[in-house]
């Protein structure tokens, strides 16, 4: 949930970083997520992130490597 001019200022230092639509947290924190949902958060429970996340990761990754 960072703004994202932090993105931009990650870019120019050659890092990498992600908005998600949704925050993410671990099983076990039900509570947390239900009360937050109350107010329109954008919150999930889960173990792992979604393919499609992954793959932008592994393109920038690959894509930055110096061999």
């Amino acid at each position: 949930m960072a703004p994202k001019h932090y993105i931009q200022i990650i870019r120019q230092r050659n890092g990498f970083g992600l908005l998600y639509e949704d925050q993410y947290f671990p099983p076990g924190h039900s509570l947390a997520v239900d009360n937050l949902k109350v107010l329109f958060l954008p919150v999930v429970i889960a173990t792992e992130v979604g393919t499609g996340v992954f793959e932008r990761f592994v393109k920038w990754h690959e894509g930055s490597v110096v061999v």
